[in-house]
């Protein structure tokens, strides 16, 4: 089977080049990379012309989705993933990857772990994720760890591609839109690295207003798919400031899902000790 790559990439000149190496580098070799940049100012352009290996364009667009879906659209391999150009894979990736999704022929898109990763590339931390569930990732507006998604290409047939006008968490929406319809599995395995930085998207995470505004618009798009939600209600309140209190408090309300939650990342990381 052939794998596809497709890196988003706007002034992270820095750090692409891992990035690129670290797909490159792979024992598998059935592999395209494919790499849609926004117009970078900085040193990408001469990065990127250094590995001629890569398909990739440069030009404006309004956002990672439209260069993701540029990408996508591109891609012609049989399991797609997406890796931001400040992320990088571990060395046997692919192999593991393909391994399991060949044994299960009925998962269209896995997931795993990564370490987190600091401006030097130096591990922070593991990062561990609980198996799939539709419904606790819609209550407690969590998401896994975006580098190590991986699905069919047939996906992008049957849910769509990225949603255009997400200029953040259009990972969160991303699974959520296919786990709605279809199968989506943990790969219990380290699978990639993801880096926090002062010039990523996620650096100022939950405490960012937009971003956790915009959690709360995904929510309420899947919502009415879940059983059994308690805090439904705060979904249809306009989304200001006063519904990201409520979505506080509706995390209180779910506390089961936190408890669940929180197990199954105690269990994986003893288990990973």
């Amino acid at each position: 089977m052939k794998i596809s790559i497709v890196t988003p990439s706007f002034n992270q000149g820095k750090f692409i080049e891992e990035a690129i190496l670290s797909v490159s580098n792979q024992k598998y070799s059935d592999v395209e990379h494919i790499v849609i940049d926004g117009g970078s100012t900085d040193e990408t352009i001469e990065v990127l012309k250094k590995f001629s290996h890569l398909k990739w364009i440069s030009e404006p667009d309004s956002g990672q989705a439209e260069a993701l879906n540029k990408g996508l659209t591109m891609a012609t391999g049989d399991i797609i993933g997406w890796l931001n150009s400040d992320d990088a894979y571990l060395s046997s990736t692919f192999d593991i990857v393909l391994e399991f999704l060949t044994a299960h022929p009925d998962v269209a898109l896995t997931y795993g772990y990564v370490y987190v990763i600091d401006a030097k590339s130096r591990i922070i931390r593991k990062r561990v994720t609980p198996d799939f569930d539709f419904g606790m990732m819609v209550r407690l507006g969590t998401c896994y760890a975006q580098p190590t998604f991986f699905f069919r290409r047939e996906v992008l047939t049957q849910v769509g591609f990225m949603d255009a006008t997400l200029r953040q968490a259009m990972d969160y929406d991303f699974i959520l839109k296919v786990g709605q319809k279809l199968t989506v599995r943990k790969l219990p395995r380290i699978l990639g690295s993801y880096r926090t930085h002062p010039g990523s998207m996620s650096h100022s995470g939950l405490g960012n207003f937009n971003e956790r505004e915009l959690g709360c618009q995904i929510q309420r798009r899947y919502a009415s798919s879940v059983r059994h939600v308690l805090p439904l209600f705060w979904y249809q309140i306009r989304d200001t400031w006063i519904l990201c209190w409520f979505k506080i408090f509706g995390r209180i309300v779910s506390i089961p899902d936190l408890i669940k939650y929180w197990i199954i990342k105690y269990n994986d990381r003893r288990n990973m000790a």
